[in-house]
């Protein structure tokens, strides 16, 4: 926690120059996220999985990588004695967890795997110091400290300044994630949207009072967290109502055409 609030301080002194620099806040060399091509990998594209991810972790990201694992098999089997040993069996683990439960059981494991990384004081503090006073200022520092804190779950991103649902811009408050490998190593539409998607936005904006909107693309497997603007419920959301499965899923289907959100578990 002192190195991430040292991250914290540290790029608030390099933002809070450039401020004054430039005149002020005034949103200096403003840079609004537009969406560049990608190429394309295709849904029937699997990740290699000769050389898994944890190999090219750093100390800290491995430090990251053993509470996140622990706090999965916590919610699969009610202990830690499980943990995952690298990023392949990890995402085999949250796969099973997405594949045998019924959803909205999914979603609130998929919660709790985030609650239980932090002290069970900080999170309130956090909404009585930060959130609840400076929305604005939370929502750009929680997109950064997400960026450099899920590197080796997602893979690389970059920060955007994000036109707000009020009409309003935010300074860095888009994350665009270029290629997620959660979404590419599970390969699975469900576990992306239950266990990743909702329970990520409803961490936020319960446990951290700011709200976040993340769009998964599973044609490039590229994702958009939106800090600042509220989501919509996903039974509104007519993408992700319609989403099919991934044709590189390896989880049980019970009945062809039925869209992966809606499915329940065998």
């Amino acid at each position: 926690m002192l190195l991430l609030f040292f991250l914290f301080i540290t790029r608030l002194l390099v933002v809070s120059r450039s401020f004054t620099h430039n005149g002020g806040i005034g949103f200096c060399q403003r840079q609004i996220y537009q969406r560049r091509p990608i190429l394309s990998v295709g849904p029937d594209q699997a990740p290699p999985t000769e050389d898994d991810y944890y190999k090219e972790f750093s100390f800290f990201e491995k430090v990251l990588f053993k509470r996140f694992a622990d706090s999965v098999s916590v919610e699969l089997s009610g202990s830690s004695e499980y943990s995952a040993k690298n990023y392949d069996e990890l995402m085999r683990q949250i796969n099973k967890m997405a594949s045998t439960r019924p959803l909205p059981e999914v979603n609130r494991k998929g919660r709790n795997m985030l609650v239980r990384l932090f002290p069970s004081w900080l999170l309130p503090a956090f909404r009585v110091m930060f959130a609840k006073p400076f929305p604005r200022f939370s929502a750009w520092m929680n997109s950064w400290v997400t960026k450099w804190t899920t590197n080796w779950l997602m893979g690389k991103a970059m920060t955007y300044d994000l036109e707000l649902n009020d009409g309003s811009i935010g300074k860095d408050q888009l994350l665009v994630v270029e290629k997620c490998r959660f979404l590419e190593s599970t390969g699975c539409a469900r576990t992306c949207l239950h266990t990743c998607k909702i329970a990520t936005q409803d961490f936020f904006m319960e446990d951290m009072a700011i709200p976040v909107t993340l769009k998964p693309n599973f044609t490039d497997y590229s994702c958009r967290f939106e800090f600042g603007n509220v989501p919509i419920d996903v039974t509104d959301d007519p993408v992700i109502m319609s989403q099919p499965c991934l044709s590189i899923c390896t989880q049980p289907k019970k009945k062809s055409g039925v869209p992966c959100v809606q499915r329940n578990p065998l």
